[in-house]
């Protein structure tokens, strides 16, 4: 009896370094698992048709109305607005004009609390890439402006802000 009940002891001193090596994988997988599932952001795109010369700008572009005028846009239509939920490496399309589309792909979620993000944004003219940049802005902040020159004094304009 005395020696089945040092088999046992050896035999838990044996399983126990496993056991510990099993939790501590599913902790370090749980882990992974939620910095992964952090790696998402929310975007509000806003296509803008502007121009230099004429003026008004559409209430519904108040938010953005100080960024237009910095670039010496003196009248901006809205045309349409994209919501996205972005996670990385999942590349989103948008249209932006009846030959103009885009992408849009979350590259990082910056900071201890996700506060920034960073994405790359491409507009194309058919196969033709006409702009393209990679980005990092605030989430809640101000946005991302892409300008999309059509002639001298008017263009698209797309503009990014992070959500959430």
């Amino acid at each position: 009896m005395f020696r089945t009940a040092k088999y046992r002891k050896g035999r838990a001193t044996r399983i126990l370094p496993w056991a510990l090596g099993i939790f501590l994988a599913l902790v370090v997988a749980t882990a992974a698992f939620q910095v992964s599932a952090a790696e998402s952001a929310q975007f509000q795109l806003t296509i803008v048709r502007a121009s230099r010369t004429g003026s008004g700008i559409d209430k519904r572009l108040a938010f953005a109305e100080k960024s237009l005028l910095a670039h010496g846009f003196r009248q901006a239509n809205y045309v349409r607005g994209h919501q996205f939920n972005l996670t990385g490496g999942r590349p989103q399309k948008f249209s932006v004009a009846e030959s103009l589309s885009g992408v849009i792909e979350l590259k990082s979620v910056i900071g201890e609390k996700g506060e920034r993000v960073q994405f790359d944004i491409a507009v194309f003219e058919g196969s033709k890439k006409r702009a393209g940049a990679v980005y990092s802005i605030w989430k809640k902040g101000p946005p991302g402006i892409v300008i999309i020159g059509q002639t001298q004094d008017s263009a698209y304009i797309i503009i990014v802000m992070a959500t959430g």
